[in-house]
């Protein structure tokens, strides 16, 4: 079992209605593929510069269940994809910055470079960053309840030649499930669950709750204790993501000005006459709880320096208050 650009076969014939011209198309592929094993064994110059060839090399008629030792059928590397609600662009994962464009309706990760065999002369393609994968890239534009669970997502091209790799179309799969059986539970269409703000908030807080990360932080793995706390903070914008790092530094202490911005954020996203105030934290250097006080919901209990990783917690156990009490 060989993925290389070596034994890549452009057939268009492999998608012909006609079943005589696919049939040749698949014979072809197998034709190049045993000639790539033969090269292999006989013509390939051998890494010790004793001649050429590797003839222990040796196609096992039983490892794939057939008859000839090849796939049953061949590996089609880019998918039929759909036309979906959101398509993921070149600019959204190929950026200046450390990661790729944020998605306000992330589902869960990924990271592979734009990784495309061409069947004519190589194009030249940017590096891809850290990136998302968006709620309604899964949806389709135009057929009600219809899911995509693969790499068959709302890519383009060029974005499928990331996206089309096995971590993130496991990501996928998961998240595909648990919109699906969102959706059953609530008896609602699957549209309804990412246009609608409350309910595409529950869906991302039950999936980080199982695990999946939603946004890319390389310094707050799963089994922190501040996983769910900084992944949903970051969600809903209370967090400013770098530019220059996928690092959060959760033991690092919260400046004035972070505190700021979250908190302002956080009005813009539940109007509270008792946040309104807190732009005059912009002026303060390293945060101590007590600066806080005021804000109650729990900071008033709280004493030492405001850590980044307890500070998300806060962040969304106050978002969590403020809209139970508007």
């Amino acid at each position: 079992m060989i993925n290389w650009d070596s034994n890549d076969v452009c057939d268009q014939d492999l998608l012909s209605p006609d079943p005589e011209k696919q049939a040749k198309a698949l014979q072809h592929g197998k034709q190049v593929s045993v000639a790539f094993a033969w090269w292999l064994q006989h013509g390939v110059p051998r890494d010790d510069g004793k001649g050429t060839g590797y003839p222990d090399l040796q196609i096992v008629a039983s490892a794939l269940g057939s008859a000839d030792g090849l796939s049953q059928f061949p590996y089609v590397r880019e998918a039929r994809r759909l036309k979906a609600l959101r398509t993921i662009l070149e600019r959204d994962v190929a950026t200046g910055s450390s990661r790729a464009v944020p998605f306000d309706d992330s589902i869960g990760i990924g990271h592979y470079p734009i990784d495309i065999h061409a069947c004519g002369s190589a194009p030249h393609l940017r590096a891809s960053k850290p990136y998302q994968i968006p709620l309604g890239a899964l949806l389709s534009a135009s057929i009600p309840n219809l899911l995509a669970g693969s790499k068959n997502i709302g890519t383009t091209h060029i974005t499928n030649g990331a996206y089309r790799i096995h971590p993130t179309e496991w990501a996928i799969g998961f998240a595909a499930g648990f919109v699906a059986a969102t959706a059953v539970s609530l008896r609602v269409p699957l549209r309804e669950i990412a246009l609608t703000p409350s309910r595409l908030r529950k869906l991302q807080r039950d999936l980080l709750v199982q695990g999946q990360p939603l946004v890319w932080f390389d310094d707050v793995p799963v089994n922190s204790p501040y996983f769910e706390g900084t992944q949903f903070a970051a969600i809903l914008g209370l967090i400013e993501l770098r530019s220059d790092s996928l690092s959060l530094q959760p033991e690092g202490v919260v400046s004035g000005r972070e505190a700021a911005f979250a908190l302002g954020k956080m009005v813009a996203l539940k109007p509270s006459k008792v946040l309104r105030n807190a732009g005059d934290l912009a002026s303060l250097g390293e945060l101590e709880w007590s600066s806080l006080a005021r804000f109650g919901h729990g900071a008033e209990r709280k004493h030492g320096a405001v850590k980044r990783g307890e500070f998300a917690k806060w962040l969304v156990s106050l978002y969590r208050l403020e809209r139970t009490a508007n």
